[in-house]
């Protein structure tokens, strides 16, 4: 694929989202390896040919196929800080119990690109042999204060969207769910908790993404370099006991209103209105 023709994917995936990248967006998941410099000149062409509408906020430049509205952009951008703010108790408590070693904010909030009815998606990593666990203590937390989506709901704007959990032991994503949204979720990532270099393991367990974006190889090389391994697991007799109960009911609820979720042992993918499909069918259509 030519670079130019890369940079306009990267823009056309983008535009699914309403959000202009940056220069460093673009060349990070350019799905050919080139240069920032060589990123930038291509913009200036494409620029110049009125191909790529350039949009200045905050005094950095940001890139789209179409034109974006700078004051809607900016109303967006401060409402998307407003939304992280929201959830700032829910993470001060939810650090607290050594069940949790990660939580990330997934999906258009993580960019800053949220509008006001939308909802926070939430990614959860657990300790060793906790996943129900943790799951059920970050979800009563989120129903004690507030901020749990409730099921069925078609807009739930503030509340916590419990979309993924993952058994530290187990971070690496599935072969199925290995595309170029997963990929664009996974190193969008705003880390709101991180223990025991829980990010870092992620990022190492999932190395793959290089191969679909050659720019961020440097990311996970470094993340290799610096990974200390955590292996710390929980064995104690009542811990596992009330694991495997909390699992039961857990398993039990889902199963009733059971649709498209995907459960293992070790990960749990919870997504109501799945986009990732929606993007990959545009891809394999050729529209984004």
């Amino acid at each position: 694929m030519k670079q130019e023709s890369a940079i306009l994917s990267v823009l056309k995936y983008f535009d699914n989202f309403q959000y202009p990248p940056t220069l460093r967006e673009i060349w990070l998941f350019s799905p050919t390896l080139c240069n920032k410099k060589r990123c930038q000149l291509i913009l200036n062409k494409l620029i110049k040919e009125k191909r790529v509408k350039r949009i200045m906020i905050n005094k950095e430049s940001r890139y789209s196929l179409r034109d974006i509205s700078k004051r809607n952009l900016t109303l967006r951008f401060k409402l998307t800080k407003k939304k992280l703010k929201k959830i700032e108790k829910y993470s001060s408590i939810l650090k607290l119990f050594p069940q949790i070693k990660f939580l990330g904010i997934s999906g258009s909030l993580s960019v800053l690109a949220r509008n006001k009815d939308d909802d926070i998606d939430v990614f959860i990593i657990t300790s060793r042999n906790r996943l129900w666990f943790g799951r059920f203590i970050a979800t009563i937390l989120a129903i004690t204060i507030g901020l749990k989506r409730e099921r069925g709901l078609q807009k739930a704007p503030d509340k916590l969207c419990l979309n993924l959990f993952f058994d530290s032991k187990d971070l690496t994503i599935p072969e199925s769910k290995r595309n170029i949204y997963i990929a664009h979720e996974l190193l969008q990532l705003k880390p709101i908790i991180t223990k025991s270099n829980a990010y870092s393991q992620l990022l190492e367990a999932n190395a793959w993404v290089s191969k679909l974006l050659p720019n961020t190889k440097g990311i996970f090389q470094k993340n290799l370099i610096n990974t200390n391994i955590d292996i710390t697991t929980h064995t104690n007799f009542i811990g596992d006991i009330i694991e495997k109960i909390l699992k039961k009911i857990q398993l039990f609820i889902i199963n009733r209103h059971k649709t498209t979720e995907l459960i293992t042992n070790t990960q749990l993918w919870f997504f109501p209105q799945d986009f990732e499909k929606i993007i990959m069918k545009k891809l394999k259509k050729g529209r984004v």
